[in-house]
């Protein structure tokens, strides 16, 4: 995968709320309620931070635990370099 941050808290707050308003619509136009529609807007988003950031994405050996949980709490992940041929 071809992550475009490294943490959540690197995405532009502006970046989320366009992906927050766009999710929303999307619910609302498909007729659910109000209540279940931030549940499934917070489902949605999580499911683009496994995509977009580094850390939320799934170990490559274990997908039922996430990147994040493999690095020592003491440790900063301060910068990823990808190479790609």
């Amino acid at each position: 995968m071809n992550p475009d941050y490294t943490k959540v808290e690197d995405i532009p707050e502006e970046e989320k709320a366009k992906y927050a308003e766009q999710f929303k619509q999307e619910v609302i136009e498909s007729g659910k309620p109000a209540d279940i529609a931030e549940k499934i807007v917070m489902g949605k988003l999580n499911k683009l931070y496994s995509d977009l950031v580094l850390l939320e994405q799934p170990w490559i050996r274990d997908d039922s635990k996430k990147v994040k949980s493999l690095i020592p709490s003491d440790f900063e992940l301060v910068e990823v370099i990808r190479y790609s041929i």
